[in-house]
């Protein structure tokens, strides 16, 4: 097994523990949550191969065994591993990470795959945004968030992706060694991806330590909800968007009360 292909395991398995957290927010039956993490790992290839390429779907073949065995025991060990206060945060580390990691993988496979058929460059880059980012939007659509919500959020790790489908496009059209741009894709997603988490994270976790000390949000909310610190990019910014949301209402609340209290007062 080779790097690239390690690599490629553990961007499977990330794929498998965000698609079963998607579908623990709407059902807790295992089979959805099953089906939600194979059509996490795998919708983007499934679209590929059906409607870009016209070829058999690999998700059927037996060469794909492997990754769906890897995506099913990750879910597994995920389902368990999120029970635990202690090991939480660690399989959160790993999803972010892995990630960032394997989103290279998943261009370098859709490119490559379209480039080995005789796809030109524009069908290569097609195939690259589908196999990348494909799973991820059939699998929120599949747990019910509308599909311009899920494009109009996280568009800074979107335009990462899109960014490294170009770049690798040009390099294996320019450089005859597939290796070379394979390492640099992995490592220009996995900087790209973990700085945008950084900024993002940073940002959202500063806004509501401000609405915590204005007394807008309880503390022991963030400490219950596992939710917020465990769920997808795009899940942790609508439960953001609907803190803030929430706070805002108590605001305006507490304002009218005490601009209807100061009416009564001069009234008396």
């Amino acid at each position: 097994m080779t790097v690239y292909t390690f690599i490629y395991f553990l961007g499977i398995a990330s794929c498998g523990m965000q698609g079963a957290e998607k579908m623990i927010r709407q059902s807790s039956r295992t089979s959805l949550v099953m089906l939600c993490a194979g059509v996490n790992s795998f919708g983007g290839g499934f679209i590929r191969d059906v409607f870009l390429l016209f070829v058999f779907p690999v998700v059927f073949t037996r060469e794909c065994v492997p990754d769906i065995t890897v995506s099913m025991v990750a879910v597994l060990f995920y389902l368990d591993a999120r029970r635990n206060c202690l090991t939480q945060k660690a399989v959160m580390w790993f999803i972010v990470i892995a990630d960032a990691a394997g989103l290279g993988t998943f261009i370098a496979i859709g490119v490559d795959k379209a480039f080995d058929l005789g796809g030109g460059m524009l069908t290569a880059v097609i195939s690259g945004i589908l196999t990348s980012q494909g799973g991820g939007i059939m699998a929120a659509v599949f747990c019910g968030v509308p599909l311009l919500k899920v494009l109009s959020i996280n568009i800074a790790y979107r335009l990462i992706a899109i960014g490294g489908v170009l770049l690798y496009s040009c390099w294996t059209s320019s450089v005859a060694d597939r290796t070379f741009a394979h390492y640099a894709v992995i490592l220009y997603t996995t900087v790209g991806a973990l700085a945008c988490d950084h900024m993002v994270i940073s940002e959202m976790m500063g806004r509501l330590s401000l609405l915590m000390d204005n007394g807008l949000i309880c503390p022991a909310l963030l400490a219950k909800d596992r939710f917020f610190f465990f769920a997808p990019h795009y899940e942790r910014i609508i439960w953001y968007r609907r803190e803030v949301e929430k706070a805002a209402n108590r605001a305006v609340m507490a304002c009218c009360k005490r601009t209807l209290l100061y009416h009564c007062m001069r009234l008396m």
